[in-house]
């Protein structure tokens, strides 16, 4: 429902993240985060929690990496 970020562009920006999820929240607009409160801090808390392994990117300019954004989402 977001008149702001139509779902088009939402994952076009979705697919050109790296390690990106793109999450559709049905009763939400253009601010999830008041609209759907809880189940938007469970998908934010989820998906720190998937991440905070991994090591950042930026953090190693030697190293060349190859990132997909074709994960779950």
């Amino acid at each position: 429902y977001d008149v702001v970020t139509p779902m088009a562009q939402s994952t076009e920006l979705a697919e050109g993240l790296p390690k990106s999820r793109l999450v559709v929240m049905e009763h939400s607009a253009h601010f999830p985060f008041f609209e759907e409160n809880y189940m938007f801090t469970q998908w934010v808390r989820q998906f720190i929690a998937g991440t905070s392994s991994m090591e950042d990117d930026r953090t190693m300019p030697t190293m060349v990496t190859t990132a997909s954004s074709s994960g779950s989402r």
